[in-house]
């Protein structure tokens, strides 16, 4: 090879040298000139001269992975993201050609993706669900010896909708105060994908799924993570959403329901119940969100947390092992109705009585 051929570089700016099998080489070098317009002319070769290539070390090196920006602790949860296409980042390793990208998805087929990048970061080339991942990284040299898998690094996503931090299930309050972890990079308050703004959605209930006045509260436009109510609750059982307005225009999914009491006002033991806001009020509306539709309760999801993958979840074991599933399915034959059962009360409640004495006759 010539001097003056071009070498890739890793993520430091080194050189990425094509690494030579273990053993021992000869080698000469000669000079060259070259002129425009003139043939190149070469000096004699210089005496020979030997080197000896070590064995990789690569097997010894472990990747570390360090999440990157965007993640935040919530609601005592480690590692967790809202931007619906996170990115993972970790320590480069020097020398390294290209790294190998491997995540798995709670409770689904593994891999959920499986790719290589020569960069020290990976960007999901999709939005990602709500639920608990983990991922393992691991370094390739120019002659595709693998270093060791990192150790397995746990995160929540929220599939890219706010996650309510205040109030808490089952909490009571008189004067409504909500905070959320908002969706955006929490390590970067300019990033271009933080949400330009919230709203915020309260339903007044008598039972679950029952709801006494649905709009009880929509206020939009809220610029910071939190919202603090003027006037007190009147008495009774609530529930809250709340949803971001993204730079792109569109409305975030909303974020999982919290149900929590509101209090009252006691004057002397009698009771004084007073609305929230009247709906004259700036920034009120009386119908459900035109673009999305109305939220609609969700069950909370089960978060895995980093010690969990460490106990749970083998690390990815030789070039072609991949981690196995983080659970196993469980067989769906139980949850089958014995439908031949069924069909026979059925057929023997229409013989004891008549169809039509279960009709109404108008």
């Amino acid at each position: 090879m010539e001097a003056s051929e071009k070498v890739a570089y890793d993520a430091f700016g080194d050189p990425v040298i094509h690494q030579l099998n273990p053993g021992g080489y000869t080698y000469w070098v000669r000079g060259i000139t070259r002129t425009a317009g003139s043939a190149d002319t070469y000096t004699n070769w210089g005496d020979a001269m030997y080197y000896n290539a070590p064995a990789s070390t690569m097997s010894e090196i472990r990747p570390v992975i360090d999440g990157g920006s965007e993640f935040t602790s919530v609601n005592g949860i480690e590692h967790v993201v809202t931007l619906p296409q996170p990115t993972i980042t970790w320590q480069a390793v020097h020398g390294t050609a290209l790294y190998e990208v491997l995540v798995h998805r709670r409770d689904s087929k593994p891999p959920m993706v499986q790719t290589t990048t020569n960069l020290n970061s990976y960007t999901f080339a999709s939005g990602i669900a709500e639920g608990s991942y983990t991922v393992w990284v691991r370094a390739i040299d120019t002659q595709g010896n693998f270093s060791s898998w990192s150790a397995p690094f746990a995160f929540f996503a929220s599939g890219g909708k706010p996650i309510l931090t205040s109030p808490q299930p089952g909490d009571t309050q008189l004067f409504p105060q909500f905070t959320w972890a908002g969706v955006r990079n929490f390590g970067n308050i300019a990033d271009p994908a933080n949400a330009v703004s919230y709203e915020v959605w309260i339903a007044q209930e008598t039972d679950p799924f029952q709801y006494t006045v649905f709009n009880y509260l929509n206020v939009k436009g809220i610029k910071a993570e939190f919202f603090n109510g003027a006037a007190p609750l009147v008495d009774g059982n609530y529930r809250v959403w709340v949803r971001a307005l993204l730079p792109n225009g569109t409305f975030s999914p909303w974020s999982n329901p919290v149900r929590f009491i509101g209090s009252v006002v006691r004057h002397d033991d009698s009771v004084e119940q007073r609305s929230l806001v009247r709906l004259d009020s700036p920034n009120i509306t009386t119908e459900p969100p035109d673009d999305s539709g109305i939220p609609l309760p969700e069950t909370p999801p089960v978060v895995v947390t980093n010690a969990d993958c460490q106990n749970e979840i083998p690390a990815p074991g030789a070039r072609d092992d991949l981690p196995g599933p983080l659970i196993r399915p469980v067989s769906s034959e139980s949850a089958q109705p014995d439908l031949d059962s069924l069909i026979q009360d059925l057929a023997g409640h229409c013989e004891n009585r008549p169809w039509w004495e279960d009709s109404e006759v108008s």
